[in-house]
């Protein structure tokens, strides 16, 4: 998951901006798992709703390229910027 689209990022925390490598991030994740089934969200599909909607249960690992501010006291907590 990686490189969500710019104007979720504005409209949710104004002052983030557009990570740079965040989409190459991602492609390097991708060939980390080469061989196993991946299923790569970028762009326009690095949505909320399909992060949800992945078959949790089944899945190794998730790996996001994108913001999080970090909680110092309940790091659980910290939020994660994607796409709506």
């Amino acid at each position: 998951f990686g490189d969500p689209a710019v104007e979720s990022l504005q409209a949710r925390a104004g002052h983030l901006a557009r990570l740079a490598y965040s989409a190459i991030e991602a492609r390097a994740a991708v060939r980390a798992f080469q061989g196993a089934d991946v299923i790569e969200l970028t762009g326009f599909n690095a949505t909320a709703r399909r992060v949800v909607e992945l078959p949790s249960g089944d899945l190794d690992v998730l790996h996001f390229a994108t913001h999080a501010i970090a909680h110092e006291h309940s790091p659980e907590h910290a939020p994660l910027f994607i796409r709506e």
